[in-house]
């Protein structure tokens, strides 16, 4: 009797063992994460120099002066929308 409780107890232990392999093997929890934000950071620091550049090279010659005097503020306000979207990302643990 005593040795089909550990039989039982020992396979309880190793399916334990298994369904948190298998949930690692996935990427839940912490370690996707971490994953997606490198993933993002790699990707943000590719493309914001190039979006940056090309933001501040238009030509705004024919504009209204209204729209001239609004234009540098969007490449700040994208930075500061990444920021935000980053902070958000990492305090939604």
């Amino acid at each position: 009797m005593h040795v089909k409780e550990l039989v039982k107890g020992v396979e309880g232990r190793i399916e334990d063992m298994l369904d948190s392999l298998r949930s690692n093997i996935r990427g839940t929890g912490e370690m996707q994460k971490i994953i997606g934000l490198a993933i993002a950071l790699i990707i943000a620091s590719a493309i914001m120099p190039v979006a940056l550049s090309n933001i501040a090279s238009v030509n705004t010659s024919d504009w209204d002066p209204t729209a001239k005097t609004l234009w540098p503020l969007v490449s700040i306000f994208g930075v500061l929308a990444i920021v935000l979207i980053f902070l958000r990302y990492v305090q939604r643990k």
